[in-house]
């Protein structure tokens, strides 16, 4: 369905109203500033000194180091059909496997390509200080590939204040009515997309909102709108400013929406997530705030302060030097105030604080490392208890991987065409031309599994299947050679063969050598 960009904008307003709703601009504003070390914003106190005392920055990098340290792997397994026949069951299991190979490595392509993993970091970042991040894939038509061949899937990571969605109140983004991403581009790059109506395009600095105020800079920018909708279970898409259509109506040719998100800790009826940060805020504030307190009792009371008789010295200076006085000198002249001992119930309190807050944000000493273990059994369980504080945003961020690798399959199934692509099979592997088309999820059936990368090494599964055939828990040679990763072992299942050949062969060697029982006289023959 069309829409007008007065109605497109229409429904942005309305997003922005619900976000301003539930205070997720004034929120993730905070967040970032706090998280960044600015939490004494708006704080009208020139003569104090205001010390931060940070313990949400150590939490963050915390968080994403557990999420992302570790690579990630990712599984596509096909679903295998069994017709009865060897012949071609058989090679249906090779095309499968041909056709798992080349989803594998193309994905590993775009991954390399896009700097996906890096930009992990920064999403998974956006995620835990304002509560959710976005991905948006497009196939970039300007993007060279290291072949011939022009355009490749790429990615963008989205703040969450710019995404609108159609229906607030649920959180998968596949089933919206229609999703709108918001930008701020440079308004002479507007123009140019705008073309004939580029005198029609402003930016908006003439035209701020409330919330925009903010945000205002010396560069010219103009706000442009992505808006997603689905006809017929097929994605379209249109961009436009709040008065000039600048793309119009577009199919992708997709049935999923472009966007994948992970929500820190689902809001309930509402599809933005919220920060652990944000709980903790006010506790950030009194830390800080103690330790100015203390830091202003040093000054003005740890220190004793000089009493002088003003009748007898005009003033008192601190320089090594002879003074005169009016009267006699053995009278008193100088004084000294007693000091004050401070409070140790406020370091105690303090200290507390700090360790308190930090057990809210799931920082122990063993996620800091403050512990020493003494043996290997020790270290993995410390390891595995320092990222269960993590599991669910952990399954969060696999849940969105997942949402990309079906995007990326669908956008090269319908963008890429013919290309040469590397497989890997049992038999060996080479360098074939491929239709992408065939990706397509009508003929292609996939499940994807993703988790850390080490868990699916084929040198890790060799080496446990390695332990299990040694200590028999794998009964013999052809169940050990079946459960080999594919490419590992070339012509396994000729070595298959020719294992069961020479068992059967030793097993009528065995037969044969055998005595023969003589039978009882007079006995029927059975």
């Amino acid at each position: 369905m069309k829409k007008t960009p007065q109605e497109v904008w229409s429904e942005y307003q309305s997003g922005i109203d619900y976000h301003t709703q539930i205070d997720i601009y004034e929120t993730v504003e905070m967040n970032q500033k706090f998280v960044n070390g600015d939490q004494w914003g708006g704080v009208l106190a020139p003569d104090i000194e205001k010390p931060v005392v940070n313990v949400l920055a150590p939490a963050v990098e915390w968080y994403n180091a557990m999420l992302v340290s570790d690579d990630i792997a990712i599984s596509c397994d096909l679903d295998e059909v069994t017709t009865g026949n060897p012949v071609q069951d058989n090679a249906n299991k090779l095309n499968n496997q041909a056709m798992e190979s080349i989803v594998i490595k193309s994905i590993e392509d775009i991954f390399e390509q896009t700097k996906y993993k890096q930009k992990l970091r920064l999403f998974c970042r956006n995620a835990s200080i304002d509560g959710g991040a976005y991905k948006h894939w497009w196939f970039n038509t300007k993007k060279n590939t290291d072949k011939e061949y022009k355009g490749c899937v790429d990615v963008e990571i989205i703040d969450n204040v710019n995404v609108i969605f159609g229906n607030p109140a649920d959180t998968d983004e596949q089933a919206q009515p229609y999703i709108i991403l918001a930008a701020k581009l440079p308004t002479d790059q507007v123009k140019e997309m705008a073309k004939k109506h580029a005198t029609e395009i402003h930016e908006d600095w003439d035209d701020m909102t409330n919330l925009e105020e903010g945000a205002r800079t010396q560069a010219k920018y103009t706000t442009v709108l992505t808006r997603f909708w689905k006809e017929d279970g097929i994605v379209w898409f249109c961009k436009s400013t709040q008065n000039v259509e600048l793309k119009s109506p577009t199919s992708l040719g997709v049935k999923l929406y472009p966007i994948s998100k992970m929500n820190w800790k689902t809001l309930k009826n509402a599809y933005q997530g919220v920060s652990k940060i944000s709980e903790v805020i006010p506790n950030q504030i009194m830390i800080n705030k103690a330790y100015m307190m203390m830091n202003e009792f040093t000054k003005k009371m740890a220190f004793p302060k000089i009493i002088y008789n003003k009748m007898l010295i005009e003033g008192w200076s601190n320089k090594v030097e002879a003074l005169g006085v009016d009267g006699d000198p053995r009278d008193s002249v100088v004084s000294v105030t007693p000091t004050v001992s401070f409070n140790d119930q406020l370091l105690v309190y303090v200290d507390k604080l700090i360790a308190e807050t930090k057990q809210t944000l799931g920082l122990q000493d063993v996620s800091l490392g403050n512990v020493n273990p003494e043996n290997t059994s020790a270290i993995i369980a410390l390891q595995k208890t320092a990222a269960q504080p993590l599991e669910l945003q952990r399954l969060e961020l696999y849940s969105s991987i997942e949402q990309d690798v079906r995007i990326i399959v669908e956008l090269m199934a319908t963008n890429y065409g013919v290309r040469p692509v590397q497989i890997e099979t049992e038999q060996g592997g080479g360098q074939i031309m491929f239709d992408f088309a065939d990706l397509s999820w009508e003929a292609f059936k996939m499940n994807v599994e993703v988790g850390q990368a080490y868990y699916w090494s084929n040198v890790t599964q060799v080496q446990t299947l390695d332990n299990m055939y040694r200590q028999g828990i794998i009964p013999n040679a052809i169940t050990y050679l079946e459960q080999l990763p594919n490419g590992t072992v070339k012509n396994r299942d000729e070595i298959i063969k020719a294992v069961m050949a020479q068992q059967e062969m030793v097993q009528q060697q065995q037969m044969a050598q055998q005595p023969q029982v003589p039978k009882a006289p007079g006995l029927p023959v059975v």
